[in-house]
């Protein structure tokens, strides 16, 4: 059901969208706000749990790749070191909290305490990060190296870059647009072009067009700037946070604050915060129960087991030499429309184009040919493969 050991939420949800955390935050801060960092715990190799004594008794704070929630329920820790809760213990041990806010509107949430900062990275492969005051990083989870930013003991914090402008911004992003800036590209679907350069989930950049009436896939250009200053709004709506418009619904694997007028089969629940705890502890239960049942089938018949393992690997094998050869048949059916895409993405890769814009850029010059069969699903610069799909 869920890989609870990565910390990652349970399979049944993906993962929380930018609101939807901000509104957990408010369920959260209330409560541990004020509160003394206590007890510093692994509950698996991806979760961390942080006890923190409140002037209404302890709260378990769990921490995870891409969650956060108080637990109700029990996550007993490992009995394991690990040298991050051990750099907490030193340093944070008895300190309060001050606040707990959301960094932005990015899948960032910062804990300030009186001397340093606890960053949790809620997105990815998680990460966490302790800071002092001028954000030099004094422990992290695990050590991270980008080309923009380093995760590692004595280098400076810096915030991941947000994807765009702030959904809050709706002086900006308007004049940003109506004047013709990178959001207009000719030819762009709308709903594209408000993933691409707001911070904002596309559920919730949809739910904006559908209460505007405006079709998704309306290019850009064929907007006026009375409907873009009145997307921009819509979305400014959306995403201020107020607690009187919090009543959080479950719809397929996604939690959302409130209902959506776009979607239908919204199930109401109690709370973020309550449904995370009980995903957690259910998947928890689950794999516990399943490492103890392995542990007895592998006393009970290893032989037994290895030799399915054979035969299960030589039929899979089978099945990917046949997918390989209708692979390789249907490329070469479709050498001619498959080359010019080739083509275009070593001249793209050459110019040294982000991967994303290369797929974009292609797309949208195969949508002008309607007697094109090819679209462009991935390019990986790093391994030089690319993924078309033939209709």
């Amino acid at each position: 059901m869920a890989n609870v050991v990565t910390g990652k939420v349970p399979e049944r949800f993906s993962e929380l969208n930018n609101l939807a955390l901000a509104y957990l935050i408010e369920e959260i801060r209330p409560q541990i706000e004020g509160g003394f960092v206590n007890k510093m715990q692994m509950v698996s190799s991806g979760l961390t749990k942080i006890k923190i004594h409140t002037k209404d008794g302890s709260k378990d704070l769990i921490i995870g790749q891409n969650a956060m929630f108080i637990a109700q329920h029990s996550f007993p820790a490992m009995q394991t070191k690990h040298h991050f809760i051990d750099a907490l213990r030193k340093t944070i041990y008895n300190k309060k909290i001050i606040s707990v806010k959301q960094h932005s509107f990015d899948r960032v949430v910062v804990i300030e305490l009186p001397q340093h900062f606890l960053i949790a990275e809620l997105f990815g492969n998680g990460n966490m990060a302790l800071t002092d005051r001028e954000f030099s990083i004094v422990a992290v989870k695990k050590t991270e190296i980008w080309k923009d930013r380093t995760l590692k003991r004595g280098y400076k914090y810096i915030f991941p870059a947000s994807k765009g402008l702030s959904p809050l911004d709706s002086d900006e992003y308007p004049a940003t647009v109506a004047g013709g800036g990178a959001l207009l590209t000719p030819g762009t679907d709308i709903i594209r072009a408000l993933v691409k350069g707001i911070n904002i989930s596309p559920i919730m950049a949809e739910e904006a067009l559908f209460r505007l009436k405006i079709d998704k896939t309306t290019k850009t250009e064929k907007l006026a700037k009375l409907q873009i200053s009145k997307i921009a709004a819509a979305i400014k709506e959306l995403y201020i946070v107020r607690p009187e418009k919090y009543a959080p619904v479950k719809v397929g694997g996604s939690l959302l604050p409130f209902s959506l007028s776009s979607l239908q089969n919204q199930e109401r629940i109690g709370s973020i915060n309550s449904c995370l705890d009980d995903a957690f502890s259910e998947a928890l239960s689950t794999e516990q129960g399943t490492e103890k049942f392995s542990e007895k089938a592998k006393e009970k018949g290893r032989a037994e087991h290895s030799y399915k393992q054979l035969l299960e690997a030589k039929e899979k094998m089978e099945k990917l030499a046949i997918l390989d050869k209708q692979k390789g048949e249907k490329l070469y059916e479709n050498f001619v429309d498959v080359q010019p895409v080739i083509d275009a993405v070593k001249k793209a890769v050459e110019k040294k184009v982000p991967e994303n814009e290369i797929v974009q850029k292609i797309n949208s010059a195969l949508e002008r040919n309607n007697a094109s069969k090819i679209r462009l699903k991935r390019v990986d610069v790093k391994s030089r493969r690319m993924v078309v799909e033939l209709r």
